[in-house]
């Protein structure tokens, strides 16, 4: 029996069928049962039709029969030339295909295109011949997405975003071998990016932020940054921080990132630091807390990610993750340590619950919206420079608990931010490599602050309180008295009591800020400024500017660095040069 006879007994049976219980009046064609996939439009709907279905027509089908119609935001994608029977189109990883039974034009409808991967979308077929659609739900994209042909507007957008994606990375795999020196805190730096064509420019932009936030605001060094980023290139530089070096360490693959915490879980002593961030795509796993991430080309479980975790032994251990699904990598980091919360204390913070997607920023630029706010928050600034105040409790720190609040506050986005800890104080830290310290300060009142003679020697003092001696030089405690007096100074402090290797001064636990006329004050960069051993003594420099000098007191130099950074100061300032009799730090 040839098609076109079966096609006239089937509209017989239909219609007489019809018209004898009133449904149908002549002429009325019946519709196809539609079968209905969750969380999706309808997954096949069959509407034979006389002749060859053009690649229009099978859109136009496509989009009236499963989608009533209406695209929405939805990016659809056409491969141009028809597709043979036989061939299986595939996503990412199982179960994401759709095997061609016959020959059919193919379609890609992308469901969510400002977020990351994993996420709703769907393979859909029309049969050249007959035009019966088949839809199948796909969490991931096909692997020759860019070959595709743009069928509506939001598709035309994405592919011009893919096409630059693929021009910013080389077509090469670097390879080298993982060599680490060994340092007191780590930073690891990882966004995979799965191919060329979805390795977008967020991800670069998001390391970059994070990566300048680490130098200039928490004095990590090239070193201690470990940057783990798509196939090991980026162009047209790799240069994360605008210094003039590529930054790029190694390709984002599983036995790069396996060697790496190796080698760290060798260096880490146990009051060592170790700081985790990823950005990129994100998938789930077999159960539903279950969850992978992204490299070049392949994936890495969340076990498989806390059994590397369980080797890093240090005081504290903070995670931060940016891709889909990662709510689903906490359960697996939380409980992976063989001393529950004790070396490391392990936070997490994660952009999305085990069950969502995680997205692209929508109004501040070309990042990812968790971690975009979550850096500006560490950082205290964006990165326009636009000042952030994520400090809530006034202590001078930015805590994890303080970022992710500040982050998940800000995150207009269709996700909610997770954040999870081993103990009640795990996410206190924030990303200083040491314990965040508490400055060694002696308070006094510039208000009743004054310059007198005891003993015959000029002294500033606050009452009986004698705070700094002059000696004869009665000119230099009045200049010095009418400093803290304009700055409002009101806490004297130390590295290293009783003997003190170097002071400086604050506003209730604030850097002083401004200028004052007449001041005598040297300019640096703390962003640049390191602690170096020149000639076997040890000094605090910024590039050949020998700022302060301890001698053999390489722990007092790291503090005084570390008192630097924490405070942001940016001017070095004198009375009595070149022999001064008082110094202070001001921003």
């Amino acid at each position: 029996m040839n098609t076109k006879t079966l096609g006239k007994m089937t509209f017989a049976v239909v219609a007489m069928a019809a018209l004898s219980i009133g449904q149908l009046s002549f002429g009325q064609v019946a519709k196809p049962p539609v079968r209905t996939v969750p969380g999706g439009p309808p997954s096949q709907v069959a509407r034979p039709q006389a002749g060859p279905v053009t690649l229009e027509a099978a859109k136009d089908r496509m989009v009236t029969e499963i989608f009533k119609g209406q695209l929405g935001e939805r990016s659809l994608f056409a491969n141009p030339s028809v597709v043979k029977q036989g061939i299986t189109i595939r996503g990412w990883r199982a179960p994401d295909e759709i095997r061609v039974q016959e020959e059919s034009w193919f379609f890609f409808v992308d469901e969510m295109p400002g977020a990351n991967w994993e996420h709703p979308a769907h393979y859909v077929l029309v049969n050249k011949a007959t035009g019966a659609t088949r839809a199948v739900p796909v969490k991931t994209p096909p692997g020759d997405l860019h070959t595709l042909r743009a069928m509506n507007p939001a598709a035309e957008r994405q592919l011009q975003v893919i096409q630059r994606n693929r021009a910013s990375v080389l077509d090469r795999v670097v390879v080298r071998p993982v060599v680490i020196p060994q340092k007191g805190k780590y930073a690891v730096l990882v966004s995979g990016g799965w191919d060329a064509s979805h390795n977008y420019s967020r991800y670069w932009n998001d390391m970059s932020f994070m990566y300048k936030t680490l130098k200039q605001k928490y004095g990590y060094t090239d070193d201690e940054i470990i940057v783990l980023f798509a196939n090991g290139t980026h162009s047209p530089s790799a240069d994360l921080d605008g210094d003039g070096k590529d930054d790029i360490d190694y390709a984002a693959t599983k036995a790069n990132l396996t060697s790496v915490f190796n080698i760290i879980a060798g260096h880490l002593r146990e009051d060592g630091k170790f700081f985790f961030y990823s950005t990129n795509h994100g998938g789930q796993g077999s159960g539903p807390q279950d969850a992978i991430l992204y490299l070049w080309g392949e994936w890495i479980r969340d076990d498989e990610l806390a059994t590397l975790s369980k080797k890093i032994v240090a005081r504290e251990a903070l995670y931060v993750m940016e891709q889909c699904f990662s709510g689903g990598m906490m359960d697996n980091l939380l409980t992976a340590q063989p001393h529950p919360c004790n070396k490391p204390a392990v936070c997490v913070m994660t952009a999305a619950q085990s069950n969502e997607v995680s997205w692209g920023a929508d109004t501040e630029g070309d990042y990812d919206e968790y971690i975009y706010h979550w850096t500006s928050a560490v950082n205290g600034r964006t990165p326009g420079g636009t000042p952030v105040n994520a400090d809530t409790n006034g202590d001078g720190i930015v805590s994890m608990n303080e970022a992710h609040a500040y982050a998940k506050s800000h995150d207009s986005r269709n996700e909610h931010p997770v954040i999870g800890s081993c103990r009640v104080d795990a996410c206190d830290p924030d990303l200083h490599a040491e314990v965040a310290f508490k400055d060694d300060c002696v308070s006094f009142n510039p208000a009743t602050t004054t310059t007198g003679q005891v003993t015959g020697r000029w002294k500033v003092m606050d009452g009986g309180h004698l705070l700094f001696d002059f000696g004869s030089n009665s000119a230099e405690a009045s200049r010095t008295l009418a400093i803290i007096k304009h700055y409002n100074m009101n806490q004297s402090c130390f590295v290293g009591r009783p003997n003190p290797s170097f002071q400086y001064m604050l506003i209730s636990g604030n850097s002083p800020v401004g200028a004052m006329a007449g001041e005598d004050c040297v300019s640096f960069n703390p962003a640049t400024t390191t602690v170096s051993n020149v000639g076997g003594t040890w000094k605090v420099v910024d590039g050949n500017h020998a700022m302060f000098n301890f001698g053999s007191n390489k722990p007092e130099a790291d503090q005084t660095l570390e008192v630097i950074k924490k405070h942001g100061f940016t001017q070095s300032c004198f009375v009595g040069r070149p022999n001064p009799s008082f110094s202070y730090l001001r921003k």
